[in-house]
């Protein structure tokens, strides 16, 4: 364990923003990209992500609170506290059998890669594999079994590994991120849910409708320009959470803060993103060349795409509807308040399959949230138990905590639980099925990612019946 605790110090000390750009470095080197061209491509990812990470920062700063005053105003009281998404993380790296897996998660994920299990090199995002050490954690609280958390964990990588590749043609088209995908449970695990929600929407003819922010721009003229509606939904935001106060000169300040601050991520976050996607086009392109025809699909982090208008405008809006529902829900007992800010990183699913459809997003968006806050109040004694045994403090007069968006996905938990029950009937079903997902997904990707393209393309006189990309 000397390893681990080795390999934890150095990616809590050093983080992401120092740790990702020099395995971008040797990667590129790897891949026989010259020196020079290799150091800008991880100095452009490390300027990327802390420019992601300042500009999402100084962005909770603004909306949290407003976010705090809409539940304080409405008085309602319900008893799991969201502790947020960090918690969670904490969680998974401080526990032995999460930082057992992350040590063999990454041996895993590299053998995959080089037998062609898989052509996504998922090493490049090593944080997010606490989306798969949080569940192996709670397992192995109530199992005491390492054989069991350690299944459940491997499980869930697979099922990520395929969902990786499920979106990967549509991310890359999407974002116009060349050759990349994403490959954490939280975001890549919602991509069939998200497809299936697409094409069902689709039928319903919710295609007609030209919500994209291209087509907004155009029908809304400057309106529509990501600026000015990023000024709307921030007033909304502001007002939503300032209703009692809005004539007052506090409460005007507080929402014209609100205003200018969501205008300016809209605005500022595309430019950082445009540094962050050069930096994969050496990598890539060499890649491409190495491989001899064969694609290399490299796994980004999700906070490469947060800012997109369409998603951070379907963020927003689900935002203060998922806090009403939370009220009027029958049997929710979730107060969603740290991870609610954190919504728009989990749009990014349902605004690539809808092809920035915002409308079909946010419908999909909220089935999802909606799902969440039960299965959040399900687990919250078991999620509340281990995160006192990590040392975790809970404020006074808190009984139950969760990590609402983080450690509450449908598969994880379905997972999970087939592994705590214990039952080898229960157990070889799950992963048959996860083995099952893998070589039905594997003998017709090409087919199903056509089809994906077909779907996400609905509606649009210029795209021709082959949408087939070499992006995936």
């Amino acid at each position: 364990m000397a390893f681990l605790e080795v390999l934890k110090n150095i990616l809590d000390t050093l983080g992401s923003v120092v740790i990702v750009p020099v395995m971008i470095f040797i990667i590129a080197l790897f891949m026989r990209v010259p020196v020079k061209k290799a150091f800008i491509s991880g100095l452009s990812i490390g300027i990327g992500l802390e420019g992601f990470n300042l500009l999402i920062g100084s962005f909770s700063g603004v909306i949290a609170p407003v976010v705090q005053r809409m539940v304080d105003v409405s008085g309602i009281n319900l008893p799991i506290f969201d502790i947020g998404w960090q918690a969670g993380a904490m969680i998974a790296y401080s526990t032995n059998i999460g930082l057992l897996f992350m040590g063999l998660c990454i041996a895993l994920q590299l053998l995959m890669f080089a037998t062609k299990f898989t052509n996504v090199f998922q090493a490049t995002d090593l944080w997010n594999n606490y989306s798969y050490m949080i569940y192996g954690s709670m397992c192995y609280l109530v199992t005491k079994n390492f054989w069991l958390s350690f299944g459940c964990m491997l499980v869930l990588l697979l099922f990520t590994t395929v969902c990786a590749e499920f979106i990967s043609r549509r991310f890359a088209n999407y974002y116009g991120y060349e050759g990349c995908t994403v490959s954490m449970l939280h975001i890549a695990g919602d991509a069939p849910y998200a497809f299936f929600m697409n094409w069902l929407l689709n039928k319903f003819g919710l295609y007609k409708i030209k919500a994209d922010p291209t087509t907004l721009k155009k029908r809304l003229g400057f309106i529509g320009d990501p600026m000015v509606l990023g000024a709307i939904v921030g007033l909304i935001l502001g007002i939503s959470g300032n209703f009692d106060r809005m004539l007052t000169l506090e409460g005007l300040g507080s929402i014209l803060t609100c205003t200018i601050a969501t205008s300016a991520v809209m605005t500022i976050f595309p430019k950082i993103a445009s540094i962050f996607a050069g930096a994969f086009t050496s990598i890539t392109s060499a890649a491409r060349k190495n491989a001899k025809g064969k694609d290399m699909i490299i796994s980004v982090n999700d906070a490469t795409v947060y800012g997109e208008t369409a998603g951070l405008t379907t963020g927003l809006i689900c935002m203060p509807i998922i806090l009403l529902l939370a009220f009027i829900l029958p049997g929710n007992k979730v107060l969603p308040v740290l991870n609610l800010v954190a919504i728009p990183y989990g749009m990014l699913t349902f605004i690539s399959m809808s092809n920035g459809n915002i409308v079909k997003s946010v419908i999909s968006a909220l089935g999802k949230l909606i799902l969440t806050l039960y299965i959040s109040t399900l687990i919250a004694p078991m999620f509340t138990q281990i995160a006192l045994s990590v040392g975790i403090e809970i404020a006074a007069g808190l009984t139950l905590v969760t990590a609402w968006g983080s450690v509450d996905h449908p598969i994880g938990i379905a997972v999970m639980y087939a592994f705590i029950s214990g039952n080898p009937l229960i157990i070889g079903g799950v992963i048959v099925a996860d083995i099952l997902f893998y070589v039905l997904f594997k003998k017709n990707k090409n087919k199903i990612l056509d089809f994906v393209e077909k779907e996400a393309y609905r509606g649009m006189e210029d795209v021709t019946d082959n949408v087939s990309v070499d992006a995936a």
